[in-house]
Parts: structure tokens; C-alpha cells; sequence
């Protein structure tokens, strides 16, 4: 379960960078999964650009809902 945080925390990290591939991100907010915290996580995810919209339609995100995620992380390393 370790290691399933690992890829997913650094996951979202690519996503906070830019780094991330866009077909990677819809897989991961598309599919549920069973472990609670990363079905958790990828709820917040899901639900960022709701709670924070983007003021730029290119971005999934305001830099509120970024912050939130960035600092949100932080909580499973």
C-alpha cells in the first residue's frame, strides 16, 4: 500500500508541475479504487476544478485549488 501512495502522491506532484501526461491524469480521476486514502485523494482531485475553478479554461485549476492539493499531499508522505 506504501508504494500505491508513492506512485500516486508523485503522480500528483507531475500534475502540480506540469509534468504529467494528460491521458495519465483521466485515468487516474476516471477510475475509483478500492484503498481509501487513494480513493480520497483522487476525490479531491476530481472535485478541484468544482471547488476551484480556473479563471483560464487551459487550466484544470486556480492556484488556490494547486496550494490546497500541494498542501493536501503532504498530509500522506
Amino acid at each position: 500500500m506504501k508504494k500505491e501512495i508513492s506512485v500516486t502522491i508523485n503522480l500528483i506532484e507531475r500534475f502540480l508541475s506540469g509534468e504529467v501526461d494528460p491521458y495519465e491524469w483521466d485515468d487516474f480521476i476516471s477510475v475509483p479504487v478500492k484503498n481509501q486514502k487513494l480513493e480520497e485523494l483522487r476525490l479531491i482531485c476530481v472535485n478541484l476544478p468544482k471547488n476551484y475553478p480556473p479563471s483560464d479554461t487551459r487550466h484544470y485549476c486556480n492556484s488556490e485549488g494547486l496550494a490546497f492539493i500541494e498542501n493536501k499531499i503532504q498530509l500522506y508522505k
